[in-house]
């Protein structure tokens, strides 16, 4: 019986702990929806419950408050409840820094952060630079190019309108479109060919295909398997350390 007890109360605690700021005074209401303007970026993560990272990135597009009961409120972000104490806004757009509404509002909350970063998006985690290995599965050219490269350098970064740009060290990128984990590219060489490579990321790892299209007086094709690794950062200025003279093949 006396275990019973103490495990209701140890419970019971712990539904408290990971329900702090869903039921609010309707000043606390009232601060929070000023706040949570639609079109400000938000996330949430629960620290108390031992979420160890935050979910992720949304939009909000419309925020409401309506009676918990009949002294406290509740605020609704797209018609759905939300805890002001593991609610995370980025007030100042662009800015990478989502503040935890309950303290933005002076609402009591044990163990969250005041503040924390968003995940790393699919494009950020590929910035960089990258050595690719080709391996040859099949082939309908005959003779086979005695120029077939099998390895390449990218690097990845942004163009002049923020998007993700990509430089090879043996083709010319004509398209690159990233999707959620998955990077379709399509890179033409001198051969010529069009390779068309759909990748994974995976961890500081890329897997994938790589599908040529070979223009000869008689058209050709290659499938390979690719994998990519990802390589070390360049020395930074002044460090002491002789800075690499760019991607090799």
């Amino acid at each position: 019986m006396v275990r019973f007890v103490l495990a209701a109360v140890w419970l019971s605690a712990a539904v408290a702990r990971a329900d702090q700021c869903a039921a609010v005074a309707p000043e606390v209401a009232a601060s929070a929806a000023a706040l949570l303007k639609p079109g400000l970026r938000y996330l949430e993560q629960c620290e108390p419950c031992g979420q160890s990272a935050p979910g992720p990135v949304r939009v909000i597009r419309e925020v409401s408050v309506s009676n918990f009961d009949a002294q406290l409120k509740e605020l609704l972000l797209d018609g759905r409840e939300v805890d002001l104490a593991y609610l995370f806004l980025e007030t100042q757009p662009g800015s990478r820094r989502f503040l935890n509404v309950a303290r933005l509002t002076r609402c009591p909350a044990e163990g969250v952060s005041s503040q924390v970063a968003p995940p790393a998006s699919f494009v950020e985690r590929l910035i960089g630079r990258w050595s690719l290995r080709y391996a040859l599965r099949e082939s309908t050219c005959e003779p086979e190019s005695p120029d077939l490269r099998l390895s390449d350098a990218w690097t990845f970064g942004r163009d002049g309108a923020a998007k993700l740009a990509l430089t090879s060290a043996t083709g010319r990128a004509v398209s690159l479109e990233p999707h959620q984990e998955l990077l379709e590219v399509s890179i033409a060489f001198d051969e010529p060919a069009l390779a068309r490579l759909r990748l994974e990321l995976k961890g500081d790892r890329l897997e994938g295909t790589r599908q040529d299209r070979v223009d000869r007086a008689q058209p050709c094709a290659r499938t390979f398997e690719v994998t990519g690794t990802r390589q070390p950062s360049e020395a930074k200025p002044g460090s002491g350390k002789k800075s690499s003279a760019g991607p090799r093949p």
